[in-house]
């Protein structure tokens, strides 16, 4: 759950391509015949499809990972330095990625694993900065 700031507003909830949800439910049946300790990954996998997840709200990013142990990370948009994205051949063909974020806050890249439309995410985080930072299209000449 996130603890937003008076008027802040989520711009976009990002979460995982469901193709992890897809291998973790294949995982999961696959491991079946093998009693619960087989079915364990795949039951993982499902876990954090449903539990990761970037939000964007018009001040800051907030990244959330992990089943059993939480990591969130956060940085004001202010602090971003560079959004960019990774794709393999797959990755292109079914549209997800790896969304890698600099900041300034951080002093290295967070990474995101397994984005649907990393290009589209990449795109709203690099157009709410600019709006954050006062530099929209109408100012960009």
């Amino acid at each position: 759950m996130l603890n937003l700031s008076e008027n802040e507003v989520v711009v976009m909830d990002v979460k995982k391509h469901k193709l992890i949800k897809i291998g973790g439910i294949l995982l999961t049946v696959i491991g079946l015949p093998f009693l619960i300790i087989g079915a364990l990954p795949g039951i993982y996998c499902l876990l954090r499809y449903k539990c990761d997840k970037l939000v964007l709200t018009d001040r800051k990013f907030y990244l959330t990972e992990g089943v059993i142990f939480k990591k969130h990370t956060s940085a004001p948009l202010d602090k971003i330095n560079t959004v960019d994205y990774s794709q393999g051949p797959i990755g292109r063909i079914f549209s997800y990625g790896t969304l890698l974020i600099q900041t300034a806050a951080t002093g290295g890249v967070i990474k995101y694993y397994n984005v649907v439309d990393p290009a589209g995410v990449q795109c709203a985080i690099t157009n709410e900065i600019e709006r954050h930072n006062g530099r929209g299209k109408d100012n960009a000449s």
